[in-house]
């Protein structure tokens, strides 16, 4: 970029002259500069990740050091490849993470305050954050009745849910599977028919769980490729960070396989050469409200908290979940751990205190731990966990709730997503 075009686009954004590029003879560059100003601080070669993702966003402006990055990235996650996250942060100011979301029903608490922490973190890191709005996939896993029109506004939803929540998605990225499959089909495709090449249907089964199913279950042909076009996604999208839940673990794994099998592949060298594998990052998977315990799921009404439940009908579902005194593991105490206290958390790290009332009177606390203390030592009753946890959700999902209530848009998208079949019965076997 020229010297000229740099000072003319930012004196013609000072003067509010933005409106007269050709007038003046602003070139196409200067007027990017215009709607963007923070590009005046990067050079075209800084715009490309090291994955050389066609989606990146450019490098943000930040004081951050690489400690205080890599800490952002870790905090309440699972994190298998440390050593390697390192040197992915120390080499890039802009990498991209990526989730796939299969619009599939109304949104619980699980998953959209476990993101709201989780794209918090990782965009204030650097990252530009993808979401993939897998509407296909969820056509193919037989979801929203198998209705293509209903399941597309259902991932209308799920972005008005992120809305709600305050995130700020400036470097986030809302990719619809559909709309990027029509424009590269042919690069899409022949990655998917590379990958389905170099695994067998066993490797396929032990996947099964990203698709809410079991190894055991009998699989529809479209399910049986589910696996691999997700394995292409993050090399299509050209994710350096894979960030998913640990219920995906298995299947980032595959990717990370797949790298190893291709790498030296002349054909497949737009998506492997030149870059490294791709890194897992999982966030905690949260447990169901039932006393069976497994991870909480929308198909599951009275064992999952939806984000537009009243403060009745939360207060009723967690009266009523299962939770013994003092014990170590259930889906109440994960809420509480990986839902509320995660984001009474400065990005620093630094607490933001929360009060319990117990008989015993106000009791605060900073961490998970200094709860989990008293808790196992039986000082606080389950009643009393059972009514502050309560609080403490209605608090956190209560703009969602009144978002959905003002919003006509917001309603109307909610609307046909809370009374649609979200499963078709699975008919043919592979």
């Amino acid at each position: 970029m020229c010297i000229r075009d740099r000072y003319i686009g930012r004196a013609f954004h000072l003067i509010g002259g933005h409106k007269r590029y050709l007038e003046f003879g602003c070139s196409k560059l200067a007027k990017s500069l215009l709607e963007n100003p923070k590009s005046l601080f990067v050079t075209q070669k800084d715009q490309t990740n090291p994955a050389n993702s066609r989606y990146c966003l450019p490098p943000m402006i930040s004081s951050l050091d690489l400690e205080e990055r890599f800490k952002r990235c870790v905090k309440w996650t699972h994190v298998q490849n440390e050593d390697e996250l390192r040197e992915l942060l120390l080499k890039s100011p802009n990498p991209v993470a990526y989730d796939g979301f299969e619009p599939s029903g109304r949104m619980h608490i699980a998953t959209i305050l476990t993101k709201k922490h989780m794209v918090t973190r990782l965009t204030s890191a650097g990252f530009t954050y993808i979401f993939w709005i897998a509407d296909w996939f969820a056509f193919m896993n037989h979801k929203m009745g198998g209705d293509l029109q209903k399941i597309k506004v259902c991932g209308k939803y799920f972005i008005e849910v992120l809305k709600a929540t305050g995130i700020d998605l400036s470097r986030v990225r809302f990719l619809w599977a559909s709309e990027e499959f029509e424009k590269y089909s042919n690069k899409y495709w022949s990655l998917v028919l590379d990958i389905s090449t170099k695994f067998n249907l066993a490797d396929v089964k032990r996947t099964a769980e990203i698709m809410g199913r079991q190894g055991s279950d009998v699989l529809t042909i479209s399910q049986a490729i589910y696996s691999s076009m997700q394995v292409a996604d993050a090399f299509f999208l050209g994710a350096d960070v894979l960030q998913m839940g640990t219920d995906q673990i298995k299947v980032n794994e595959l990717a990370r396989a797949y790298f190893e099998k291709a790498k030296d592949s002349k054909e497949m060298s737009e998506f492997i050469w030149g870059r490294r594998k791709p890194i897992i990052i999982s966030h905690n998977v949260v447990g169901s409200l039932s006393q069976q315990y497994d991870k909480m799921s929308k198909s599951n009404p009275e064992s999952c908290l939806y984000i537009d439940d009243s403060p009745e009908e939360v207060k009723k579902k967690i009266d009523n979940a299962y939770c013994q005194e003092g014990e170590e593991k259930n889906g109440l105490l994960e809420i509480l751990k990986f839902l509320i206290f995660s984001n009474h958390e400065n990005l620093n790290g630094t607490p933001i205190p929360i009060n319990f009332e117990t008989k015993n009177g106000l009791l605060t606390f900073n961490t998970y731990k200094d709860f989990e203390d008293l808790w196992r030592k039986k000082e606080i009753s389950v009643t009393e966990l059972k009514q502050n946890v309560t609080i403490l959700v209605n608090k956190l999902i209560q703009p969602i709730r009144e978002h959905f209530e003002h919003d006509f848009y917001a309603r109307d998208l909610l609307a046909p997503v809370s009374y649609t079949h979200l499963t078709l019965p699975t008919k043919r076997i592979v």
